[in-house]
């Protein structure tokens, strides 16, 4: 079977790849695509490694990472530039009779739907928070690591199916563990949006968190600023000018051409302010991709904090990234955590503010049992949680929506 899988990267990471490298956009195709997977493209790789063992051919196109896009482009002849049309071009040479679609572009799934012929099964994805449902509709079928996000697009008429996140081994053979000496410090990575459905409890948390504690926050809002703000503002004002559209013909026309019009009507539920800004004095620049897994391995402590929208089930790729590594994971109760983890042996759970705090100064305090419960976890992930072990889920999801 051919599959192909399209996605997108952090933009952060990427360019972080190519600052620290400015001779690699020169390099060959095969040489950035194997920099681009090792340091930010885990979740689609550590699919593609997987499928591959399984005896599957794979081309993962993380299709924002241009300077390699345009490589490939060059070395196959192709005379294109934007990302749409290489990704469009590499689609129709592979033949895929899968694809995994994991972006947000709709007219480039209608035309790669509509012209190559090939493709048997088109595969979505979403995480807990589903951002856009006309995607998802040009779709067989909906995977996702949120059960709360299954329900609802099948309330809505669409398939959908469960599938945990995973962890990618080759992360630890990419981390120099050698040179890792584990820290005490308490951190938490990750986005602080506000808006329905987001991060309104995890920033609440977090403020308080930082009252009672030496909290460190890794995070996107570290590079919020002025301008930021504005922009919020402008698009929050620009979603009331143009909400007396409503759903006419040309509302639809405005959604399909104009990026800024689509900016403004997702902001209708999103508040002006994008944080906190009480925040930023425990604030640090975000970090990505192998550069944040070696965060996470110096930790004692990693945080985590589920999406508003994950209301009942643990689902986010942190569960697996912290665990991965071996360290301690001080995560949000639900009531599945004990069917992926040993609850108070390999991770710890906290169901308010007051516990989190007692349990992060009891794990930081103690360090020995800390290290043992991370270690416990890893064992757990290392044999039950790895791409490898996800990929017989994978393709016996595709085989049945096949038949």
């Amino acid at each position: 079977m051919k599959i192909a899988l399209l996605t997108i990267l952090y933009k952060n990471s990427v360019s972080r790849i190519y600052d620290s490298r400015p001779e690699l956009a020169m390099s060959p195709y095969s040489k950035q695509k194997q920099i681009v997977d090792k340091e930010a493209s885990i979740w689609a790789s550590g699919w593609e490694d997987a499928l591959i063992k399984n005896n599957h051919e794979v081309f993962t196109i993380p299709i924002n990472v241009l300077p390699m896009q345009q490589k490939w482009a060059k070395e196959q002849n192709v005379k294109l530039s934007s990302e749409a049309d290489i990704a469009f071009q590499q689609i129709k040479q592979f033949n895929p009779d899968v694809i995994w679609y994991d972006y947000f572009d709709v007219q480039l799934l209608k035309k790669i739907k509509s012209e190559v012929k090939s493709i048997k099964l088109v595969l979505g994805w979403t995480g807990s928070v589903i951002v856009d449902y006309n995607i998802l509709k040009e779709t067989d079928l909906v995977l996702s690591c949120a059960p709360e996000a299954v329900e609802e697009l099948k309330k809505s008429g669409i398939k959908a199916a469960h599938l945990n996140h995973a962890f990618n081994f080759s992360i630890l053979e990419k981390l120099d563990l050698d040179k890792i000496a584990k820290g005490i410090d308490f951190i938490f990575i990750g986005q602080i949006f506000r808006g329905a459905n987001l991060h309104n409890k995890r920033e609440k948390l977090l403020s308080d968190l930082i009252t009672n504690t030496d909290l460190k926050i890794y995070s996107p809002i570290f590079d919020f600023n002025h301008k930021t703000i504005l922009k919020s503002i402008i698009k929050r004002a620009g979603y009331y000018l143009t909400a007396p559209l409503g759903n006419t013909t040309l509302s639809k026309d405005l959604l399909l051409k104009n990026e800024f019009f689509k900016e403004f009507r997702r902001s209708k539920n999103s508040p002006i302010l994008p944080y906190k800004f009480g925040l930023k004095r425990k604030v640090f620049p975000p970090v990505y991709g192998a550069q944040m897994y070696s965060v996470i391995k110096n930790a004692g402590v990693v945080l985590n904090i589920h999406s508003d929208s994950s209301t009942k089930y643990a689902s986010n790729m942190r569960l697996f990234e912290t665990t991965g590594v071996g360290t301690c994971l001080l995560t949000d109760w639900k009531e599945n955590l004990n069917n992926l983890f040993k609850d108070g042996s390999e991770i710890i759970s906290y169901k308010s503010t007051e516990e989190c705090v007692e349990k992060a100064g009891w794990l930081l305090n103690h360090r020995e049992e800390s290290l043992q419960i991370g270690k416990r976890a890893q064992k757990k992930t290392l044999t039950q949680h790895t791409y490898e072990q996800r990929a017989p889920e994978l393709l016996s999801i595709i085989k049945k929506s096949l038949k």
